[in-house]
């Protein structure tokens, strides 16, 4: 009865170059070069503004957002707008914002710019965790839900492109 195991052949990743090895493979490197790898972030946030009531509308203190935005999948985060101010009976304006995402594995942060039509381009400028040299370019949307009285907000983001730093 032998007590030695034997290994398989298996492939190991080493600045950017496949190797063939008997050594383990970091699985945990592998899912991190895969969520990078695809990495979109079609979904739907809930946005929900934090602040108090002006004469002529709503001013922004905090505006926190939470809810599905595709490879990261389950998200919070908060909505740093450039105009705090919300007119009664309009959207925010989210020309020059940024938009932070975060979830256990790490997090991201879009960049918002202006627009002359109801759909603002954001671009991914940083990455933390397996999100790290995460990048993309897309869409989003601000809906309202004309039913309610209650300052909630959907924001759908949709990605265009996506890329990352190293090339995959």
């Amino acid at each position: 009865m032998s007590r030695t195991k034997e290994r398989t052949l298996q492939f190991d990743c080493l600045d950017g170059k496949v190797l063939l090895s008997t050594g383990l493979v970091d699985t945990a490197m592998a899912v991190q070069q895969d969520v990078v790898k695809h990495f979109h972030l079609n979904g739907a946030l809930t946005g929900l503004p934090l602040g108090s009531a002006v004469q002529d509308g709503f001013r922004v203190s905090l505006f926190l957002v939470e809810g599905h935005a595709g490879s990261m999948r389950r998200v919070s985060g908060v909505l740093n707008l450039a105009d705090t101010m919300i007119p009664s009976g309009k959207k925010p304006n989210l020309s020059n914002a940024a938009l932070a995402l975060a979830n256990k594995e790490g997090s991201v942060v879009l960049s918002i710019t202006k627009t002359t039509t109801r759909y603002y381009d954001f671009k991914v400028v940083a990455g933390t965790g397996v999100y790290t040299g995460a990048g993309g370019l897309g869409f989003l949307v601000v809906l309202t839900d004309g039913q309610s009285k209650a300052l909630s907000y959907t924001i759908r983001l949709h990605t265009t492109s996506a890329t990352n730093s190293k090339g995959n």
